[in-house]
């Protein structure tokens, strides 16, 4: 019994290194207990953007000027880029496709590859922006596709990937920014790399925009 309850005491003491680890990982994020501060604003995509407690339902209706998809936009106050350079998110359902941008100081960068199916996508922003510092961001999350839908379980500013997301490290890939002042901007998905993973929540992740699905 007495060995017993030391094997129970090591366990649990694993188990919050472990989570302390992780939370010394991630630095700004929204775990989308609440969509506080997230909009879907362009009026020439009418949108539904909705919160479960758990993720972040967008959903495009069909029709509208544009048909091309719809978006939510969020800026994260004080991201430290340096401590915290990777961006990574986490796809729980989508009807079609998936993008993301990110914009700071006038500028606006396609950092995350449309993904082909729902699963995880991260990207090295300091590596490819040029950004660094303590700094705002504005992140943009797309649906692709008139009718399409996303929902999206967490985003996270993170200081490195997990084993399972760097394995599924892409290529460099050159990006598209533009000087505009609107976040809504949209650009084409680039290519990427993505890997089975299971479908159990990952404990959280970091590296230049990967596909892990």
């Amino acid at each position: 019994m007495h060995r017993l309850a030391i094997l129970l005491l090591v366990s649990a003491i694993t188990v919050v290194a472990v989570h302390a680890q992780d939370g010394d990982r991630i630095g700004a994020a929204d775990e989308f207990g609440t969509i506080e501060g997230w909009a879907a604003t362009n009026p020439n995509t009418p949108a539904t953007l909705e919160g479960d407690g758990e993720s972040l339902i967008l959903t495009d209706h069909e029709g509208g000027n544009a048909t091309w998809g719809a978006a939510a936009f969020k800026t994260f106050r004080g991201v430290d880029v340096d401590a915290y350079p990777w961006l990574v998110v986490k796809v729980d359902r989508m009807t079609s496709g998936f993008a993301g941008k990110l914009a700071h100081g006038g500028k606006k960068v396609s950092v995350l590859a449309g993904l082909p199916e729902p699963g995880l996508i991260a990207e090295n922003i300091a590596e490819t922006t040029g950004w660094s510092g303590v700094i705002d961001i504005n992140v943009g999350l797309y649906s692709q596709g008139d009718g399409s839908e996303i929902a999206i379980d967490y985003v996270r500013f993170v200081s490195e990937l997990t084993e399972e997301e760097r394995a599924a490290m892409p290529e460099q890939r050159p990006l598209k920014s533009t000087s505009s002042h609107s976040p809504a901007l949209m650009s084409l998905p680039r290519a990427g790399a993505w890997r089975h993973l299971p479908r159990s929540r990952p404990t959280h992740p970091s590296a230049s925009s990967t596909w892990i699905r």
